[in-house]
């Protein structure tokens, strides 16, 4: 209990006491001063046992918990779980917050499940930076070795299962050099450190990654990390089936050309499938005749940069005759050249009967950076298309690039015995550089077509096509009309002369007549390459419409500037009176 007190009502007030009462409150706190420290230490003695309790129960609680039902599933089941939850639309990255790291931040038992599961761990992507600006400092090199020990670790947790493996890494661009100073002098020898750090994690990658057990293998590496590959002793590349090799994008060709960096790996690559290069391959030891997709030449996106990298007209066909017994995807990028003329034949000289995929990308400015006559490159095209067929090809594009885009387009001539041969089973058709007309005669002979990309020429006109896919709405029988089964078409480069012939083919294909053998449109995208002026409501009200019967549609363009005036804010052009400071600006 505690002692009575006559200050009680005084508690909260601003009552200053006297000296006498000073004394007497001392006295009366004696006694509850005294047990205080005793109360104090009963509880902490309480809150002991209060916390030995709850943890007893709580342990026990916990191993009853552990009865549901995720907490039984084998750890095989685990494992594939874990498997089955790698990324699938890239190799797996150094990130804490994508698998398999991320199993390995939920629970002590996940985390050794996925240690000791190995399928893991034999994929991996690895990029490697440079400094913003130079020097090269000392948390730089931490950095990159600390990239080093990771790998390590990652790759040790594979086992001794097949590696697929990316690296990139780049050296500063020209552009960067110039802007972060990177070239002067003084930096020079950090560019030199820079390349040293990359060769040692290059060895330190083919250490802990031996090539005898590479599967699938992609390189985007500068010259340095080229040339570690090209003095290497590979021996035994059994198991490698996918390689790929893309030029970095700050590239400078090597001037030792007496061995080609991947030389080594091709002599050894006996079970090669997937061959991707950017680059020249001629003199490269490659098994042709075993592979089964090839990608030669650079991206199409990059034609205007890297035309240098194409493959001439006449190794592409000799590529082709190596790879006919086994290519089922192709993909190329073609440079014709005044130099390098094609011979007409009559007759195909490779018949690719597996090839289900092909896709042409030609480029028609000559090494001379001279252009090729219109005829000269129409006869080219055709005689190169001559020379191939693939009769069971379910997938093609063909895209014809130039600089100059006001040249005509192509008629069906170059392609019409090409498509003879290779359409009759064609579903997918991607096509660039032909005239309307054109594709209208060569969609006759690939009946099975469901999906259509059309990239118009400027002011050519799409009406003969759309009259082919919907001959009744210009007066003419269905027995004309073209591709039944087309269900997605995209039109790119659009002009406002378009916009009509578009509306009248989607309405047509999007509500066929009951009982037809056509195929109700799906999809349909166009692109317009100008404003449609004054036909936005008429877009508007298709696009709503076509919603309405359940066809996916985008109709995209440029907006209508038309109206608008340059900046007119009022403070436009406003002078604005100078600041002095006590340093003017004119002194040093």
């Amino acid at each position: 209990m505690l002692p009575p007190s006559p200050f009680c009502d005084r508690f909260g007030t601003n009552y200053a006491p006297s000296a006498a009462e000073i004394i007497e409150i001392e006295r009366i706190l004696k006694e509850p001063e005294k047990r205080l420290p005793v109360v104090a230490q009963a509880i902490a003695r309480l809150r002991q046992e209060q916390w030995l309790l709850e943890s007893f129960i709580k342990n026990h609680r916990r191993l009853i918990r552990n009865r549901t039902p995720i907490r039984r599933v084998p750890d095989d089941i685990f494992r594939e779980i874990f498997v089955h939850s790698l990324p699938d639309d890239h190799l797996p990255v150094r990130s804490i917050w994508e698998a398999p790291l991320l199993f390995t931040r939920v629970c002590r038992t996940w985390r050794e499940i996925a240690i000791s599961t190995p399928p893991l761990w034999n994929k991996i992507h690895i990029s490697l930076p440079f400094p913003t600006i130079p020097p090269i400092n000392e948390a730089f090199r931490s950095r990159i070795k600390a990239r080093e020990e990771g790998l390590k670790l990652w790759l040790s947790r594979s086992g001794r299962l097949p590696l697929t493996i990316s690296f990139y890494a780049v050296m500063p661009g020209a552009d960067f050099l110039a802007r972060r100073s990177w070239a002067e002098d003084e930096h020079s020898l950090n560019l030199l450190e820079l390349e040293s750090l990359y060769v040692n994690f290059a060895r330190t990658l083919l250490s802990c990654a031996p090539p005898t057990r590479w599967e699938d293998v992609t390189l985007v590496v500068p010259n340095c990390i080229r040339d570690v590959l090209g003095t290497y002793g590979f021996l035994r590349l059994d198991t490698l089936k996918r390689f790929k090799s893309v030029i970095s994008p700050c590239h400078v060709d090597s001037h030792d050309t007496t061995l080609h960096p991947f030389e080594r790996i091709f002599e050894h690559a006996k079970s090669l499938r997937v061959l991707c290069l950017d680059e020249a391959y001629s003199r490269l030891p490659i098994q042709w005749n075993g592979l089964t997709e090839i990608v030669l030449g650079p991206p199409a996106r990059a034609l205007d940069r890297e035309w240098s990298r194409c493959i001439s007209s006449s190794d592409a066909l000799r590529v082709l005759c190596h790879t006919r017994v086994s290519l089922q995807r192709c993909t190329m990028s073609i440079q014709f050249s005044q130099d390098n003329i094609l011979q007409d034949s009559s007759a195909p000289i490779a018949v690719l009967s597996h090839l289900r995929s092909l896709n042409l990308f030609f480029n028609y400015e000559a090494t001379s950076l001279r252009l090729l006559e219109y005829g000269s490159a129409s006869s080219q095209t055709k005689t190169f298309l001559d020379s191939i067929s693939a009769p069971n090809l379910t997938h093609s594009t063909i895209s014809l690039w130039s600089k100059r885009r006001k040249r005509r387009p192509f008629d069906e001539s170059p392609f019409i015995s090409f498509f003879r041969h290779s359409g009759p089973l064609m579903s997918h058709l991607q096509i660039h550089a032909v005239s309307s007309k054109g594709l209208a005669k060569l969609l006759q002979c690939t009946p099975l077509l469901t999906a259509l990309e059309f990239e118009l020429w400027p002011k050519q006109g799409i009406v003969d096509l759309v009259r082919a896919l919907a001959p009744a709405q210009f007066n003419a029988p269905d027995s004309q009309l073209l591709c039944p089964l087309l269900d997605t078409v995209t039109f790119t480069h659009c002009s406002s002369e378009d916009a009509s012939p578009l509306v009248t083919l989607a309405y047509a294909r999007s509500s066929p007549p009951e009982g037809s053998h056509v195929q109700k449109l799906r999809k349909m995208i166009s692109t317009f390459a100008e404003p449609v002026f004054g036909q936005q409501q008429v877009i508007k009200s298709v696009s709503e419409t076509l919603r309405s019967r359940g066809v996916t549609n985008k109709w995209t363009m440029p907006p209508d500037t038309r109206g608008l005036v340059t900046d007119d804010s009022p403070m436009r052009g406003l002078p604005v009176q100078r600041m002095w400071t006590l340093d003017p600006w004119w002194e040093d």
